[in-house]
């Protein structure tokens, strides 16, 4: 688990300049499932409706809000989601730890330097281009091109999950600690016991040549579990969800292979 460039390269080098996603080290597994979509806004509402919460992203001004875009949801709301959903199936669901999802991002823990079909970048095909972000921009009314999209528009990991690599950052059950790794147990890690911030992974809705530098199927995201609404962001003053960019993919923690 981890930056595996050293391995990669004869002169050591790791991929990335981030210091959080080092040292590389051995992690194993109990089997375990993963959903192979983002969470919609339309599943959201299924659970929203079910538990009489007050639906999210109602503000006048939430155009990201859309059946089939990835919800965009806080820490806590991502979490009660998985455990309002495994309650339902009668499995023990929650979200992924960052370990869960990066061996499913990286194929059965290969090592991939991208979650996508073939393990590269092929903008415009398995990754959105600039131009296609503008045209779904521009076709759904969005603030900006990086809001979220329509899910599963470009081919899924071989594992069969869509949107590993873009189009929302993807909550995991861990605290954040950029030194976690010098010391995380190899069996079942979860990330430390207590933390300020919660660990991202995946990345918003941008291009491919963006992609290739912040979004690797190693690379760490942190952000605090229920951020606080920036005034100084794009739509902010009119009600637009503050956690437009931050989504949820469940996982179940039986053994037992599931079903369709």
């Amino acid at each position: 688990m981890g930056d595996f460039g050293e391995i990669h390269h004869a002169d050591k080098l790791p991929y990335s300049a981030s210091s959080d996603d080092g040292p590389l080290h051995t992690v194993s597994l109990t089997s375990y499932s993963l959903s192979a979509f983002q969470t919609t806004y339309a599943d959201f509402d299924v659970y929203t409706l079910a538990t009489g919460k007050p639906k999210i992203a109602m503000g006048k001004r939430d155009t990201y809000r859309r059946p089939d875009a990835p919800a965009g949801v806080s820490w806590q709301e991502a979490r009660g989601y998985c455990r309002w959903l495994g309650t339902q199936l009668g499995l023990p669901m929650d979200l992924p730890t960052e370990a869960q999802w990066e061996y499913a991002a990286r194929n059965r823990g290969a090592m991939q330097v991208y979650p996508t079909d073939n393990g590269e970048i092929d903008d415009g095909r398995n990754v959105p281009s600039y131009e296609q972000l503008k045209e779904l921009a521009r076709k759904d009314q969005l603030l900006t091109s990086s809001g979220p999209m329509t899910g599963g528009l470009y081919p899924p990991n071989p594992l069969g999950l869509h949107d590993l690599i873009a189009n929302g950052y993807e909550w995991t059950l861990d605290w954040y600690d950029a030194g976690y790794y010098k010391n995380s147990p190899r069996q079942n890690p979860s990330g430390p016991a207590q933390g300020t911030e919660k660990v991202l992974r995946s990345y918003s809705n941008v291009s491919g040549e963006t992609l290739a530098m912040v979004s690797m199927s190693f690379t760490r995201q942190h952000r605090p579990p229920r951020p606080r609404a920036d005034p100084h962001q794009d739509g902010a003053a009119e009600g637009v969800n503050e956690n437009r960019h931050t989504t949820v993919r469940c996982a179940s923690n039986d053994p037992r292979p599931l079903q369709p």
